[in-house]
């Protein structure tokens, strides 16, 4: 029991740098990439938890709020989509992996960069003496404004977590991805994988749908 104890914290600490890398790696980039996805995954005993993070805009075509009618029902369809973590991720059929919980977020970030702009922006206006002049400013503010509203303003990404038991862990040999046959705007995914043999990062494709876990459970 203590070996196994010891074992499963290994494996979750593991699992907890690899996540907290990911995070920092975000942080100094800024926006996340538009059409790359990260899904990270950790296999402890029958346990695989699987932790994706996707851009909105890859997921919905959006990286705001969902204000919208349109936008809510696009929300709402496509948390229902990744909540279906085995349609997603179609794990190998002998391993006997069922779904025990699952998770699903859509989270919203202003970008601090655009404040900036806004306030620059406003005081150069103030300085123009002449009313037309401003008014043509403010127009054109205002498109720029939104542009970098829909570029910048907002990094949205969503967020799922999957808990899943699996009869015979030995048996996932690969990963087969429906998720890019369920999300058009979706390139990419950086695969991390944790596991008692080691750690190792994969890529799955549009082209390449799918990747091999043969040697690593």
């Amino acid at each position: 029991m203590r070996t196994s104890t010891i074992y499963g914290a290994t494996i979750l600490s593991a699992m907890a740098v690899m996540v907290s890398n990911v995070h920092a790696q975000h942080r100094e980039l800024g926006a996340h990439e538009h059409g790359q996805g990260i899904l990270n995954i950790a296999v402890e005993g029958q346990r695989v938890s699987m932790e994706l993070s996707a851009p909105g805009a890859d997921i919905v075509g959006f990286e705001h709020d969902a204000t919208t009618d349109d936008q809510k029902a696009a929300l709402k369809t496509a948390k229902e989509k990744l909540s279906e973590a085995l349609s997603l991720f179609r794990l190998s059929g002998k391993a006997g992996c069922k779904v025990a919980e699952t998770e699903v977020t859509f989270q919203t970030e202003e970008d601090g960069d655009h404040k900036d702009h806004h306030e620059h922006a406003s005081e150069a206006a103030a300085g123009h003496d002449d009313a037309h002049k401003h008014e043509a400013h403010a127009k054109e503010h205002d498109h720029d404004h939104a542009d970098h509203n829909d570029k910048h303003a907002h990094h949205a990404e969503f967020r799922a977590t999957y808990d899943i038991k699996c009869e015979t862990p030995a048996a996932l040999t690969g990963i087969a991805f429906g998720y890019f046959d369920m999300f058009k705007n979706a390139q990419r995914l950086k695969v991390n994988v944790v596991t008692d043999k080691g750690q190792t990062s994969l890529q799955a494709t549009r082209e390449k749908p799918e990747v091999s876990l043969s040697g690593l459970m």
